[in-house]
């Protein structure tokens, strides 16, 4: 895989884009892999995608390319050439994401410093530019170099219309010569993506408006491999409000229709969408700015007040326009803000429209006082070990909101051939949880998934729970477990006799495979 160049046969023109006034504004930040990636899926949502793929190309372990992948409406010659003048910006919609229109080419200078752009409106011939750092001339693909780049997509995403940037020569990754940390650098870098995107675009993620996949494919591969696809990460998911009152709308002067935020108290919790990657004593709480259902802002007071122990729970929603557009400037990496003083007068007249007329410093004392209360001495439930594959993340979001997850190796639970033939099989080596697949259509009759029987596997689940965290079973531990199993194991076969004699089905008792085993 070549990488960073492209003969002089490859090249059939220049363009000359000389940049304008903003180009020392734009050139003058930076961005992170994560942010960067930010402002090419910003654009593929301005430009209606309901795919991205982005592509983690290695070599040796190493990553050398990064590729983003989208199945939007694509740009004409006209198109590309505007979108790579620095400085300027063309929205396809009249509400857009990208406000500054400056994203795609300080992200890409940013992270590297070849990249190339690969774009194709339906039913039109794909255009290819090149831009560089260092120069504001773009080169322009020979149509056979293109199709070579387009088809990179091949089984991530539509073919008939898109974009795809291709990041090279990069300039944020590892480089050095050890593999161990070359391998730890993508491990890592994948699942930071993962949950900066699962967080910033949860809005989207959720309403499945948009699917964002991660990928990686080494030099040796056909096709590019899926690492994560990213889930919503809900900073506001709580399953039960820490203040049975909340959350709060707060309106401008109390007035209904006007300008308003909205007040969130989390319980006490070690949740996912509670710690955001992060724990911290202080917790994540203040202001969570969205932009166009983009979320920009993780908390922070910004000046408004100091953070407090106290307040660990409190996020303050802020998704309305209006206030973004008459108080608020986002920077033009769309990472942070800077809040107007006029603001901090428009706060303090927020008051709750139920009538109630509640202020912003009402809703910090009962912040307040839920903290209190939930840090009163309460008895608390035994430990549990992390649950891995085979739960779904609702469950795994409960787990950590009501339970006390240990900080130990997840343990799964799937669908396999068991050993000994029996229903449940308990694999302490690879810290998994067995269920034999002759089992699944009896207790799981809809189409079987990764995270199907949610019930029946989160019981089982449970009940192993002491047995995965014990280092060395005990004497009493062995035999309960045994106990266990032995009736679980008798259940399960009475359900299939069953289901059997329910369904009316001519039902094999082994699976093929496990019939040739048996030979």
């Amino acid at each position: 895989m070549n990488t960073n160049t492209y003969s002089a046969a490859n090249i059939v023109g220049k363009v000359h884009l000389p940049p304008t006034a903003e180009v020392h504004a734009a050139l003058s930040s930076n961005h992170s892999v994560a942010t960067g990636l930010d402002e090419l899926i910003d654009n593929a949502i301005d430009a209606e995608a309901k795919n991205i793929a982005i592509v983690f190309h290695t070599i040796n372990g190493k990553i050398k390319r990064i590729s983003v992948h989208d199945d939007g409406v694509g740009m004409d010659a006209e198109q590309v050439n505007h979108a790579l003048r620095v400085g300027l910006h063309q929205g396809l919609k009249e509400v857009t994401i990208g406000r500054y229109g400056m994203g795609l080419k300080e992200a890409s200078l940013s992270n590297s410093n070849t990249t190339t752009i690969v774009t194709r409106p339906k039913g039109e011939k794909i255009e290819s530019r090149v831009l560089r750092k260092g120069t504001f001339d773009v080169d322009i693909l020979d149509l056979t170099t293109g199709r070579k780049l387009w088809y990179e997509r091949e089984e991530l995403v539509d073919e008939k219309a898109g974009t795809s940037v291709f990041w090279d020569d990069l300039t944020q990754v590892y480089q050095g010569p050890e593999k161990n940390r070359a391998a730890e650098f993508l491990s890592r870098t994948i699942t930071d993506v993962g949950l900066h995107i699962g967080l910033r675009y949860h809005k989207f993620i959720a309403q499945s408006r948009i699917s964002i996949g991660l990928y990686t494919k080494s030099n040796r591969a056909r096709v590019a491999s899926l690492s994560i696809l990213p889930d919503a990460i809900n900073p506001f998911g709580y399953r039960k409000s820490g203040d049975p009152n909340y959350p709060l709308t707060l309106a401008e002067n109390g007035r209904a229709g006007a300008p308003a935020i909205t007040a969130h108290i989390w319980p006490k919790s070690k949740a996912h969408e509670f710690e955001l990657g992060q724990r911290t004593d202080s917790g994540h709480q203040g202001f969570y700015i969205y932009d166009q259902g983009r979320l920009i802002t993780k908390g922070g007071w910004y000046g408004y007040r100091t953070e407090s122990r106290l307040l660990k729970n409190l996020r303050i929603e802020i998704s309305d326009p209006r206030i973004l557009e008459k108080y608020i400037t986002v920077s033009p990496q769309k990472d942070s803000v800077r809040l107007e003083q006029e603001f901090f007068k428009f706060i303090r007249k927020v008051r709750t429209v139920d009538g109630s007329s509640r202020s912003i410093e009402q809703v910090i004392e009962d912040a307040t006082e839920a903290t209190r209360i939930a840090n009163r001495h309460r008895p608390t439930v035994d430990p549990i070990v992390p649950a891995g594959r085979g739960l779904a993340p609702e469950i795994k979001q409960a787990l950590a909101e009501f339970g006390r997850v240990e900080n130990k190796e997840e343990v799964s639970i799937r669908w396999a051939r068991t050993p000994n033939k029996k229903f449940i099989y308990l694999d302490k080596k690879a810290n998994a949880i067995v269920l034999n697949q002759r089992f699944r259509e009896a207790i799981n009759p809809t189409r079987g998934r990764l995270n199907d029987a949610p019930v029946v596997k989160t019981l089982i689940f449970l009940l192993f729970n002491e047995y995965f965290r014990s280092g060395r079973a005990g004497s009493k531990l062995t035999v309960n477990t045994e106990f266990l199993l032995s009736v679980l194991n008798e259940a399960a076969e009475v359900e299939l006799h069953e289901w059997k004699q329910y369904s009316g089905a001519t039902f094999e008792l082994f699976s093929r495979e496990e019939l040739l085993t048996n030979d």
